[in-house]
């Protein structure tokens, strides 16, 4: 038999938080997720993990909702993804893992500074 520990039931639970907030929000999986995905696997599993449930998250409501989706507004999306991703995967594979998890820190912390500011300033 499986047992299942306090890491596994906060992996699962931070994902599904994260999953949550992409279903009410259309966004914000990877801003929730791989802080603690990277925290508790180190930044390559983490990020890793956090790109694969985000992928099949966005499967699964591509599917539920594909006639409402605004091919003009995805593909900038799309096309911004695949050209940063490989780019992220060779940071994680090179940059040391302190300097990884500051950055990832950062970057989410001026992510969520971004979108507040972004929502306080209402002309």
């Amino acid at each position: 038999m499986v047992s299942i520990g306090a890491p596994e039931l906060l992996l699962g639970a931070t994902v599904m938080l994260a999953a949550s907030m992409q279903w009410l929000t259309g966004m914000g999986f990877a801003l929730i997720a791989v802080p603690v995905l990277a925290l508790m696997l180190g930044p390559a599993q983490g990020v890793v993990l956090a790109n694969c449930a985000a992928g099949v998250i966005s499967v699964i409501g591509l599917a539920a909702s594909w006639r409402r989706v605004r091919i003009g507004a995805m593909l900038p999306l799309v096309i911004a993804a695949a050209c940063t991703v490989p780019a992220g995967s060779w940071a994680a594979a090179r940059v040391p893992e302190p300097v990884l998890l500051a950055s990832i820190g950062t970057l989410v912390t001026l992510a969520v500074a971004l979108v507040m500011g972004a929502r306080a300033y209402q002309p």
